[in-house]
């Protein structure tokens, strides 16, 4: 197969300008302020910095507007923030019920105290982001959305709560970054760059946490839980291109390649081989929807869209 061009070297530089470096630059810096406090602020500090990182990089260049209006893709900001704020909210109150019934016959409890927030706030998100127009003609794709971005949630958080909170971050941040190029194929710049924002954003959290040699993650897992299919929604429905719909399904769930990894046998094994599996099971089926993507369109430099 041949390879595709290079993209213009000044398209580079404001990328890494206005793009990468900001997102992941804000987001390092945020966490690793709230790291300095101990590693208990890791949950806390993980939250706020993809906010950060998300947020900065918006005010540098305006992607996504700030108050959303009835357009669906617009909600995608608040979308993020509600999913990281429940996420919050909900560990914190899993965190007291845990103390309270303790971990016998009533663990249960505690669990539902965590995750019917995380259900209820799906919802609410799903239909933030579904457009009207779409769900009378297609009333599946509603409840799918929603049961899609809790699977992975659970997936992805039950992962990274079991010691791979790095691996889980720098997943997502590759999940994203192939989710921009196959939305690139997609001729949408402005989805591109929010999802490379996002991917940048995760990436500088899990260096940061590489080197602090902590795994307290979780709390930005959300961001990426909504922002994941959300794009790739958006621009299924507002984009026109040749790519293929199976590219999109297999970035929209890549994050369901992670699920063995909740197996106990599989998450008590470590090292560098075991990591390479984790973040190869992510790798493959996004470097196959790039590739058909790749097959069925141009990119952007190529020619004029």
């Amino acid at each position: 197969m041949e390879l595709p061009p290079l993209p213009p070297a000044d398209d580079v530089f404001t990328a890494l300008k206005l793009t990468v470096l900001p997102a992941a630059g804000a987001a390092a810096f945020v966490y690793a302020l709230f790291l300095s406090a101990g590693r208990w602020a890791g949950l806390f500090g993980s939250a706020v910095a993809v906010l950060a990182g998300l947020a900065y990089a918006n005010w540098l260049e305006l992607r996504l507007p700030w108050n959303p209006e009835r357009v669906a893709w617009e909600w995608l900001p608040r979308a993020a923030a509600a999913m990281v704020l429940i996420g919050l909210v909900s560990r914190c109150i899993g965190f007291g019920m845990d103390r309270l019934v303790g971990t016998g016959r009533w663990w249960w409890l505690a669990n539902g105290f965590v995750w019917l927030p995380r259900v209820g706030v799906a919802i609410v998100v799903a239909f933030w982001l579904v457009p009207e127009r779409v769900r009378e003609p297609e009333p599946w794709l509603l409840s799918t959305f929603a049961a899609t971005m809790l699977l992975e949630w659970i997936i992805l958080d039950g992962v990274a709560r079991g010691g791979r909170g790095v691996s889980v971050a720098f997943s997502q941040a590759m999940m994203l970054l192939g989710c921009s190029a196959v939305i690139l194929y997609s001729h949408s710049a402005r989805f591109m760059e929010v999802s490379t924002v996002a991917g940048a954003a995760l990436f500088g959290i899990g260096v940061v946490a590489r080197v602090a040699r902590t795994t307290g993650l979780s709390g930005c897992i959300p961001a990426g839980v909504v922002l994941l299919p959300g794009l790739i929604l958006s621009t299924k429905l507002g984009t026109e291109s040749h790519v293929p719909a199976a590219a999109y399904y297999l970035v929209a769930l890549a994050p369901l390649g992670l699920a063995p990894w909740l197996i106990p046998a599989l998450a008590r094994r470590r090292g560098w081989v075991s990591t390479a599996f984790q973040l190869a099971a992510v790798a493959v089926p996004i470097a196959i929807a790039v590739i058909l993507a790749g097959q069925s369109e141009t990119l952007p430099w190529e020619e004029e869209w």
